[in-house]
């Protein structure tokens, strides 16, 4: 897909990323991920919906760092679901019980905010059953993934020296 030339987002070199310069891959303010730990502190409580989709292992180990700084972080994990699932297929059970869950997670957060937990839940396919898990422990691979962030900033620093030599 060609991009239209421009000041802030300059095609020459191309870029390798949609959403913001390569350059910025890491910076906690474009990639949650980078953040350092305390800066989350203080922050408001978080509710995180991830399927299993390309982002995953990025969205545990943020919940997982997020909840370690104190953030009150409800997460939930849909197996076998796609990237934005609950607009996706939205008559399906499992959007349809991820926009109710959500529902009641901000009304709970607007009318007793005090109340508002810290959890995380693995939702099955087919039955929708539930498994709790331990926010906390989701960010175990955060090296792992943290690493995996760095080398795609690495083989895209590669590719645009690459393409300037042309």
């Amino acid at each position: 897909m060609p991009y239209a030339s421009d000041a802030i987002w300059p095609v020459t070199p191309a870029r390798t990323s949609l959403h913001v310069d390569d350059a910025l891959l890491l910076h906690p303010l474009v990639s949650p991920l980078a953040a350092k730990g305390e800066l989350w502190e203080g922050a408001p409580p978080v509710w995180m919906v991830t399927g299993w989709e390309l982002l995953s292992d990025e969205d545990r180990a943020v919940a997982g760092r997020m909840a370690k700084a104190g953030v009150r972080v409800r997460y939930f994990e849909f197996e076998a679901m796609p990237h934005c699932f609950a607009m996706v297929v939205e008559g399906s059970a499992g959007a349809r019980k991820c926009i109710r869950e959500w529902a009641g997670w901000m009304k709970k957060v607007v009318e007793e905010p005090g109340s508002v937990a810290e959890g995380g839940t693995v939702v099955g396919f087919k039955k929708l059953e539930e498994k709790e898990v331990d926010v906390k422990g989701l960010d175990e691979g955060w090296e792992v993934t943290m690493e995996r962030m760095n080398e795609r900033f690495r083989n895209n620093e590669e590719r645009k020296e690459a393409v300037a030599k042309l």
